[in-house]
């Protein structure tokens, strides 16, 4: 024996949900007059949903990070860090190791200016060409 309702069943069950809710039966209603009722049900019903939801669903609780970017340039022995606030650093003024005759400059360069924003918490977000951008989290 089946558990699901026939479909003669759901049938006289749907016209008595439409007489009891939009007074009318599907005799007196022509086809066009069924599609707005059901469009004015649906509409009512999304703005029943929408107003339902949480307040806080959809604002902004302003816990997002605030960060702060650093760029380096590389331009060999002249390389440069341009930090956050606009000051330029020339990274063989932050350090005072000397690249050796067998290090490649672009590679010893970018490396030392990495690890010297490294210390102070930036990471690399991006880097192409002769170019790289760090960043790090400020606060929240």
């Amino acid at each position: 024996m089946s558990m699901a309702p026939e479909k003669g069943n759901l049938c006289l069950l749907a016209r008595g949900l439409m007489i009891k809710f939009l007074g009318v039966t599907t005799a007196q209603l022509q086809p066009k007059e069924i599609e707005m009722k059901k469009t004015i049900l649906f509409a009512a019903l999304a703005v029943f949903l929408v107003a339902a939801l949480p307040s806080g669903v959809c604002e902004d609780t302003g816990n997002h990070p605030v960060y702060e970017y650093a760029t380096v340039r590389f331009m060999g022995a002249d390389t440069s860090i341009i930090w956050p606030d606009g000051n330029t650093d020339k990274v063989t003024g932050l350090s005072s190791k000397a690249r050796p005759e067998t290090a490649d400059t672009r590679m010893f360069y970018l490396t030392l200016a990495m690890n010297i924003m490294g210390k102070k918490g930036f990471t690399l977000v991006h880097m192409e060409g002769s170019d790289v951008v760090m960043m790090r989290v400020v606060g929240k």
